[in-house]
């Protein structure tokens, strides 16, 4: 997409917009609110439902409305409760690990 901008002589701008973006970084695409806002529209693009969540994390009334959307979107990118993983080793799983791991040393050290 082009930057939707006219340069001083009134010619558009005919340099690439941000992503998300209407205009270039010359005409305000580097301005913090303006890659947010673009950010915004690229993830509201993505999935609507994901976009309403982001506008609820980014302006909601409570801190707790806020959290709950922000604990909805990391669901949904896959970054959810953590999971508790048990790994039982035996003597000789680790007395064979060490020795791997011990002549793997002594190689690299020739």
């Amino acid at each position: 997409m082009k930057c939707s901008a006219h340069r001083q002589d009134g010619v558009d701008c005919q340099a690439q917009a941000i992503k998300g973006g209407t205009v270039c970084r010359v005409h305000g695409g580097s301005a913090p609110q303006v890659k947010q806002a673009a950010m915004r529209r690229l993830l509201e693009a993505v999935d609507p439902a994901a976009g309403e969540l982001i506008r609820i994390a980014l302006s909601g009334k409570t801190d707790q409305v806020r959290v709950q959307a922000i604990r909805e979107l990391f669901e949904r990118a896959g970054f959810g409760e953590p999971k508790r993983i048990d790994i039982t080793l035996t003597d000789d799983v680790l007395d064979a690990e060490i020795a791997r791991l011990e002549a793997e040393l002594a190689a690299n050290d020739l």
